[in-house]
């Protein structure tokens, strides 16, 4: 059964725009920035890749390691340099820099870095 969207954020715009007003951590979270975020994010029913980025926002770390976990090998590459991203704000730079690895030769990488 799928998710009804939250009334407060309908759309990814609207989600999107409240997300970018949390502070960002200076230290890797404990938990997510607005735990009730997570549904909401969940039930845009978005591409993965999208869903992953907006839980990293909320600092809803598990909720985006699930996902990127699916997105693990060529043509995933926004999925894995996400990955990337994701062990970076844990600390855990020598992952980090293992995802990294697997997508410098990709165009998403280039285009970022």
């Amino acid at each position: 059964m799928a998710q009804e969207p939250d009334p407060n954020y309908p759309t990814f715009p609207s989600l999107y725009t409240h997300i970018l007003t949390l502070r960002a951590p200076l230290l890797p979270p404990g938990r997510s920035t607005s735990p009730s975020l997570t549904a909401a994010i969940s039930a845009l029913s978005l591409h993965p890749t999208l869903e992953v980025a907006l839980h990293i926002l909320n600092a809803d770390l598990p909720s985006a390691h699930f996902l990127v976990r699916h997105m693990q090998s060529p043509p995933a590459y926004e999925g894995m340099y996400l990955h990337g991203i994701l062990h970076r704000i844990e600390g855990d730079y020598d992952n980090a820099r293992a995802w990294y690895g697997n997508v410098e030769a990709s165009e998403v990488f280039g285009f970022v870095w």
